[in-house]
């Protein structure tokens, strides 16, 4: 949910939501942020944790808990099926193309000259966009962790003082 403020389409749906939508999104959008915030910290102590072992999520009542759930699997479904949708178009493109199945009307519509030999610069180009993707949110994870810790630490130090 890093890119909800980003996104101007997500702005416009936010908009669009009403009162209580908004609410149960955030809820649920602070309920994942104090997960992963719980889950960083365990991970800088060398103990991984899934969402469910960490103690945030064992507090949470059963209503809660069934509201995250859902809210995570539309989460999660979104991008996967973004990402499986690209890599299935670029794989059954050429193989209609080739194929008799459609009776040519693929190889007809994109063209019958010159496609294949883009097949190979296509996938490139594809693994090269997710390989930054993948590289930025890294980086962007990176600067979420360390910014935790920070708090974390900041805490700590004025329970130590008191």
């Amino acid at each position: 949910m890093i890119f909800w403020h980003w996104n101007i389409f997500n702005r416009r749906k936010r908009k669009k939501m009403s009162k209580r939508e908004k609410k149960k999104f955030l809820s649920n959008d602070f309920i994942d942020r104090m997960i992963q915030v719980e889950r960083n910290v365990s991970a800088s102590l060398g103990e991984k944790k899934e969402y469910f072992e960490t103690e945030y999520y064992n507090s949470l009542n059963n209503s809660q808990k069934r509201l995250y759930q859902s809210f995570l699997k539309s989460k999660i479904s979104k991008r996967t099926w973004l990402f499986y949708g690209m890599i299935v178009s670029s794989i059954l493109i050429p193989f209609f193309k080739t194929n008799n199945l459609t009776g040519g009307a693929v190889g007809t519509k994109v063209g019958t000259d010159g496609f294949v030999s883009f097949i190979p610069l296509i996938l490139l180009g594809v693994f090269v966009g997710i390989f930054l993707v993948f590289s930025i949110r890294e980086r962007i994870k990176e600067k979420r962790v360390t910014r935790h810790t920070k708090i974390v630490d900041e805490i700590i130090r004025k329970k130590r003082k008191k």
